[in-house]
């Protein structure tokens, strides 16, 4: 969404002084014309990808997730064992940090199941109210403990939580007082979609947000969203007629914002020979 909202005035700015021959408007238009290209033409653009297949992954939505009353006792636990303190940074700035452990039954999967976050800050130094990051940088590790104990060994191995939350406000003194309200879930399921070339043309859902599958081009999908769809947290995963997730060699450019008159105009020329298409791309966007 930055890059259209960028694009947007750059074409805005040379349309406005479209006369001028200022040397500087022709940078910009030859930087958003090269910008705009390169992006675009990354999706119609046939490459050949080193794969593989990942036939031990396993979907998200096919996971064994924990019951409610496992979630209410692992949050129970987090909170009883929860320790929160105020401390430099690396980076001279200073961070909230919040320290716990979560039940045994927890298992290594925490990074894409659980979220922590800050819900309400009344923090104050010196009687000025810290600004915080409402969303922090979490790390799981683990902690183990055995030993013997009335004659019997045991073993407990437990999943631990760092949370570091950004502090904005510069501090002076090192004198703080207030409270803070977290937010924390685990996710209980997914919704998900199947989306095929035969797809092509048909209307989905996914969750509340309604699409249009506008094309399948090579390993992109083209979707139209009737709303927006900034806040929608979504992943696409390539699957082979088994299922078997594939997996390239190399990072692929995942999603983007595209312009329906952009979209058309690539869309018209992927059967010709690319090269030719800055030109007419140049003369249809300013002509």
């Amino acid at each position: 969404m930055k890059i259209k909202i960028t694009l947007l005035f750059l074409f805005i700015s040379i349309l406005s002084f479209g006369q001028e021959k200022d040397s500087t408007k022709f940078k910009e238009i030859e930087f958003a014309e090269k910008l705009t290209y390169s992006i675009n033409s990354e999706i119609f653009t046939q490459k050949e990808y080193k794969t593989e297949l990942d036939k031990e992954y396993k979907l998200p939505w096919n996971s064994d997730f924990y019951t409610d009353k496992q979630i209410n006792q692992a949050i129970d636990t987090l909170i009883n064992n929860a320790t929160i303190k105020i401390a430099k940074g690396s980076f001279s700035n200073y961070n909230l940090t919040f320290n716990s452990y979560f039940p045994q039954y927890i298992d290594n999967r925490l990074i894409d199941i659980f979220k922590l976050s800050i819900k309400k800050n009344n923090i104050s130094n010196n009687g000025n109210l810290l600004d915080i990051q409402t969303s922090g940088n979490s790390g799981f590790g683990s902690h183990s403990e055995s030993g013997f104990k009335n004659g019997n060994s045991y073993a407990y191995n437990w999943k631990t939580l760092n949370s570091s939350f950004n502090i904005k406000t510069a501090i002076k003194k090192e004198e703080f007082k207030g409270s803070v309200l977290f937010e924390s879930g685990f996710v209980k399921g997914y919704d998900y979609q199947k989306i095929s070339i035969a797809d092509v043309g048909k209307q989905m859902k996914i969750g509340a947000y309604e699409f249009k599958v506008i094309d399948v081009i090579n390993s992109s999908v083209i979707l139209d969203f009737k709303s927006n769809i900034d806040d929608l947290d979504f992943k696409f995963v390539n699957l082979n007629k088994e299922g078997y997730r594939i997996i390239a060699s190399e990072s692929i450019f995942s999603s983007m914002t595209l312009f329906n008159d952009q979209y058309q105009l690539f869309k018209k020329t992927r059967m010709y020979h690319l090269k030719n298409l800055r030109k007419r791309f140049i003369r249809n966007t300013w002509s």
